[in-house]
Formats: C-alpha cells, structure tokens, sequence
C-alpha cells in the first residue's frame, strides 16, 4: 500500500459507474440495508424485546416491517 501523499486523487483510474450502474447499486443497499434490518427485528424478537424491535421497525420504515404478537412480519399497505 502506497501513503496518502503519493495517490494522484484527479487520475481517471477509476470509470465513472453510468446512471444505470448507480441506480443499481442504489437498488442493492436498499435491499441490503432491509435485510440487515430483518436480522436485527427477528434478533430483538427472539430475545424476548418486542417493544425495542417494535421502536426499531418504526424509526426504519423504509424497511417495511412491523411486529405482530412478537414476529417481524412485512407490512401491508391498506390503500
């Protein structure tokens, strides 16, 4: 590995990802980022804190799930 001082930051080394390219990497953090956070609400569940879990689902709704009677279930849309 080569120090800070000697990495040119302007160089083309690396390509510019395209619109599509960053839409799709937008795409699969989003769906890392749910089922990271499943793990977590199923975690909570399974040690017996619904109320945390139920807290934690509702300050991350972009996940989309709730807590029902201590699982972790995907929310449904009532429109």
């Amino acid at each position: 590995m080569q120090p800070l001082s000697n990495i040119d930051t302007l160089s083309q080394s690396r390509a510019t990802p395209s619109e599509q390219e960053r839409r799709q990497i937008r795409l699969q953090q989003r769906e890392d980022d749910k089922v990271r956070g499943y793990d977590q609400l199923t975690d909570l569940c399974r040690l017996g804190e619904d109320e945390l879990a139920q807290q934690l689902a509702q300050q991350n709704p972009q996940w989309g799930y709730e807590i029902r009677e201590g699982f972790v279930r995907e929310k449904e849309d009532l429109q």
